[in-house]
């Protein structure tokens, strides 16, 4: 790794890297997809505005400004001066409520070992063509301040004007200190300000008692977010609170995650989309204690969104139970209701087969990206397989020959999809503003969101397997389903909701007594490894047979679908599955 590493640095002399600049984006850019985030409160940086996040600080982080910034631009003679590229977060620093209590933090580790740590600090990284007088300062200061009583939203007016009552000096003559007030500026009013700052405390004590979490990016990020870390409460025995967002305009693209958060105009209650009294119902059964919180920009805005790690820790069966009773809201019922009826009275609906079909720009970028990682890891299967075309693809996974389409796509339906197939969409459907609460929203994430629980009242789903859209709606269909892309689903690699349909044929006529013992056995150990849901028998019974295998098969949650025995032959009856069962691939088990 370290050579591929360092010739991908060589390919970039340049230094311009898509994630970040320098080392910084060079380990981002090549690590992509390697790279596991730790929670912000391991770099917390001085100008957040965010409560809870300062709260459990274990790392501060001087990002851009250091403690030698602010305090020559504090103390220079004057008036001092930051480097351009940090020069507005010093002309800030009254706005930013943790930046005195990390100032603190560093000058009690600057005295830790005595004076001479912080002596040397002010010596050797003040610039000798700067004022000696700016060390003597910056040292009084630092010393001032690890004495003071300072908590957040405190500024360092106090230990300011005490190291320039030490040194002799006039404040008058350090005009960048003037608008350093006894409360450092927040955005709102006072009153305000301890108004919401008791509303975050109470809701940081309501989710310290329970597993929070937030959402990000698009739909299908922000249910996964939710299904993991709930399912990961109910895993562990802990009441959860449940975010009480949607972000109904995210506008994502490549690989780039974790970047579009919730704020005040992009983001409506979750119970806008989805059915949140269902959701808490079934939640408390397991979690009474369990409740929703609303989105706090000031608490949240610095929270981690991470669903990786909780979705990797929970149990397969609660993950599926959260994603079972995650239904749509009445407004998103309301809406599918005129969608589903563009079909008219000519189309039926167990007919119709949903076609998820990723092709837009956006797309065409992430897979670049993605099957370009330079770990060793085949990922071939991001765009149509074998270059061929949709229709051609389709043709192997839609052979009823009444079947019709409705299309979800990043762009409309391809030209010779349309010219072979009956094909329609929520396009034909005018959506073009969502209302609610009397006001117009824009629609993006919505609009998937109708989309999916649309395509979930379609008995068929052809799908592409690298999206996350499409692997959510494999998973509802309990991996009975197809996938035009081909190969693998690359979410089952680090989530186990996916199982490939087990197929075994059995035929009365054909059986010994022995083959039954063999196949009862083999069900009791798969319905022990993956239950009864993904196991099926194609049993050919003899004409006015009986069989108590039957319903033996039955009593343990077995699929039965019933042949009269004709004597076919082993190959014969393989090809008899494809009749009961709708899926990519199968595996096949015979009876001997």
């Amino acid at each position: 790794l370290a050579r591929t590493f360092l010739e991908f640095i060589w390919q970039h002399v340049d230094g311009r890297f898509k994630y970040g600049p320098s080392d910084q984006g060079a380990y981002n850019d090549f690590y992509r997809q390697k790279q596991t985030f730790l929670d912000r409160k391991f770099n917390v940086k001085p100008y957040w505005h965010n409560v809870t996040t300062w709260h459990n600080r274990k790392i501060i982080h001087f990002h851009g400004m250091k403690p030698l910034d602010i305090i020559s631009y504090w103390f220079g003679e004057g008036g001092g001066e930051c480097n351009k590229s940090i020069n507005f977060l010093c002309e800030a620093y009254n706005t930013q409520p943790f930046l005195c209590p990390s100032m603190q933090y560093f000058a009690k580790s600057a005295f830790f070992e005595g004076r001479e740590s912080a002596e040397d600090y002010c010596n050797d990284i003040v610039h000798p063509s700067q004022q000696s007088q700016l060390r003597n300062l910056c040292f009084l200061f630092l010393q001032e301040l690890r004495e003071t009583e300072v908590h957040a939203g405190s500024s360092c007016k106090a230990p300011i004007l005490a190291a320039l009552k030490k040194a002799g000096k006039n404040p008058q003559d350090f005009p960048n200190t003037h608008k350093v007030s006894l409360i450092a500026e927040l955005p709102n009013e006072e009153s305000s300000q301890h108004q919401q700052h008791h509303q975050e405390e109470a809701l940081q004590a309501e989710e310290e008692q329970c597993h929070s979490y937030i959402v990000c990016d698009s739909f299908d990020d922000q249910i996964l977010s939710h299904i993991a870390n709930i399912a990961y409460a109910l895993t562990v025995g802990k009441p959860v609170c449940i975010f009480d967002a949607f972000i109904f305009h995210a506008n994502t693209a490549g690989l780039d995650t974790g970047n579009y958060r919730a704020n005040e105009e992009n983001t409506v209650p979750l119970s806008t989309v989805i059915d949140l009294p269902l959701l808490l119902e079934t939640v408390r059964q397991q979690q009474p204690d369990s409740k929703e919180i609303p989105f706090t920009p000031h608490l949240h805005e610095g929270e981690s969104c991470n669903w990786i790690n909780p979705l990797m820790s929970a149990d397969s069966k609660a993950l599926m139970t959260v994603l079972r009773a995650l239904q749509p809201s009445k407004v998103i019922k309301a809406l599918m209701t005129d969608v589903l009826a563009v079909a008219g009275p000519t189309r039926a609906l167990e007919d119709g087969v949903c076609v998820h079909h990723r092709d837009g720009q956006d797309w065409h970028e992430h897979c670049r990206q993605w099957e370009n990682i330079p770990d060793g890891v085949w990922r071939g299967n991001c765009l149509n397989e074998g270059n061929r075309t949709l229709t051609e693809l389709l043709r192997s996974r839609v052979p009823n020959p009444n079947s019709w389409i409705y299309y979800v796509g990043d762009h409309t339906a391809p030209e010779d999809l349309v010219g072979n197939f009956d094909v329609v969409s929520r396009q034909d459907v005018i959506l073009n503003r969502l209302h609610q609460g009397g006001q117009s929203i824009s629609k993006r994430e919505l609009d998937a969101a109708v989309d999916f629980f649309v395509c979930s009242k379609y008995p068929r789903f052809v799908g592409n397997s690298a999206s996350s859209w499409s692997a959510l709606q494999i998973a509802l269909r309990n991996s009975q389903t197809t996938w035009y892309n081909g190969r693998s689903i690359p979410m089952a690699e680090f989530i186990k909701i996916f199982y490939m349909p087990i197929v075994y044929t059995y035929s009365e006529l054909t059986a010994s007594k022995t083959d039954q013992y063999m196949l009862q056995l083999s069900i009791l150990s798969a319905i022990k490894h993956v239950g009864s849901e993904s196991i099926h028998v194609v049993y050919y019974q003899k004409e006015g047979s009986g069989s108590p295998l039957v319903s033996w098969l039955r009593d343990h949650g077995v699929i039965v679908h019933l042949e009269v025995d004709t004597g076919k032959g082993l190959w014969e009856t393989r090809l008899d599955v494809p009749k009961y069962l709708d899926a990519e691939y199968v595996l096949w088990l015979n009876t001997n």
